[in-house]
Parts: structure tokens; sequence; C-alpha cells
């Protein structure tokens, strides 16, 4: 009697450690899908994945990289634009006291107005003029025909100003042009210096102002 209830107490225990064992098992690989889980919501949430943290920070360092690259070049275009400019002025500058004469206009020895714009930017390596011709009037409608006429309030140095002081029939009536060198000036050949010269900017009778290099 006694080794019966003994045999029946000893599978009781076993069937009751069998059944913890597996529920402990159960417990833990459920902690586990959960630990996991946490750890997907915890990225998600705001943790950085430090994969994912190298790839941005490569993408950051290229795209830094050529946005450099895009200023430099920039810069180097603004700066070659004010040196064409400077010399196109300094060219003017080297022509004041020449005799002023349309029969020598090409000669280098002599100018008028249209003549000296037009070799002083073209010693900087701009051709100014338009259908071959290099008369005032044709040297503005040229430049306003690609679209670089400005407005006398953004006047800067090198800019082209253009005027008509009767109707001539050319395009309109331009009878006049000179340089502005900034500080108020123009140097333009002038008829009735007869010489090229600097005076102040004339800002009567204009009727274009001009940005040959844009």
């Amino acid at each position: 009697m006694f080794k019966k209830i003994f045999t029946s107490t000893l599978m009781t225990i076993m069937i009751a450690s069998s059944t913890m064992t597996t529920f402990a098992a159960s417990k833990a690989t459920q902690h586990g899908i959960i630990f996991e889980q946490t750890e997907d919501a915890n990225i998600q949430e705001g943790q950085t994945d430090p994969e994912n943290d190298i790839d941005n920070i490569q993408l950051d360092t290229e795209a830094a990289s050529t946005s450099q690259d895009e200023i430099d070049e920039e810069d180097e275009i603004e700066e070659t634009k004010e040196t064409i400019k400077e010399t196109a002025v300094y060219s003017a500058y080297s022509k004041i006291g020449k005799p002023y004469s349309q029969a020598r206009r090409d000669s280098g020895s002599a100018y008028d107005c249209s003549s000296m714009v037009f070799y002083s930017y073209l010693s900087s390596g701009v051709n100014l003029s338009y259908g071959d011709s290099t008369t005032a009037a044709d040297i503005a409608k040229g430049l306003v025909a690609k679209g670089q006429e400005i407005a006398f309030a953004d006047l800067e140095k090198g800019d082209l100003v253009f005027y008509s002081s009767k109707k001539n029939g050319r395009f309109r009536n331009i009878t006049h042009v000179a340089m502005y060198i900034g500080d108020g000036k123009m140097i333009h050949a002038s008829s009735a210096a007869k010489a090229t010269v600097e005076a102040p900017l004339r800002t009567t009778g204009i009727v274009a102002v001009c940005r040959p290099v844009v």
C-alpha cells in the first residue's frame, strides 16, 4: 500500500516538474521575442542604426563636396566676368587723349564713340559687332536682342550707356555711346572735345543701358 502511494506521488512530482520546465522555456522564448520586438521598436522610435549612420555620413560628405565644387565654379565665373570688364575699362582709359575721327575709327590711332567702346571690349575678348556692324545703334541693337539691356538704376562699371540727340532712323535713334567707369563718370569719344575723354556721366537723352558681360 505504501509503495503504491509513493509511486503515485513520485509520478505527480515528475509531471509537475516537466510542466514547469516547458512553461519556463515557453516564457523564455516569449521574452526573447518581446526583447527583439522592443529592440526593433527602439530603432524605429529614434535610435539610429550604426550602419545607416555611416552611409548617411558618406552621402552628406559627397553632397557637401558637390556643393563646394559648384560654389567654386560660380566664383570662378564671376571672377572671369570681372576680369573681362576691368580689362575693357582699362583699355578705354588707355584711349583717353586719342583724337576723335570717324574716318580713322578703325586705325587704332583715333576713335569715334562706337569704335572706342568696340575696341575696348574686343581687347578683353568680347565682340560687340552686330550683323558685321559696329555703329553705336547696332551695338545696342545686338545687346538688347540678347537680353542684355539693364535698368539705369543697376548701372555698373563697364556698362554701356546709349544716347539719342535727334531722329536718325537707326535703332532707338541712337547717336552716341559711352562707357560707364564708376563713381558717376564715363569715358567716351567726344566730337565736341575732339578726343576720347573722361567726363561726368550725362544722364539726359539716355535711351538704353546695356551690360556686355552677363
